[in-house]
């Protein structure tokens, strides 16, 4: 099973409200299909004006 977890510019996590405004109710399966099969970073999105950094844990 894999978890995700957003955190902001201060490496606090913040919740997945931006993953659903960005991609709707597919979030997941969305970032399922990068190609990463490896914990760690997997995107960034950038919203008003902050950086928020997409972590995958497997």
């Amino acid at each position: 099973m894999k978890n995700y977890e957003i955190r902001n510019e201060e490496n606090i996590i913040v919740g997945f409200d931006l993953l659903f405004m960005f991609y709707g109710n597919l979030w997941e399966s969305i970032l399922d299909r990068l190609d990463h099969q490896y914990d760690g970073h997997v995107s960034t999105i950038q919203h008003e004006g902050h950086k928020y950094r997409i972590y995958r844990k497997i």
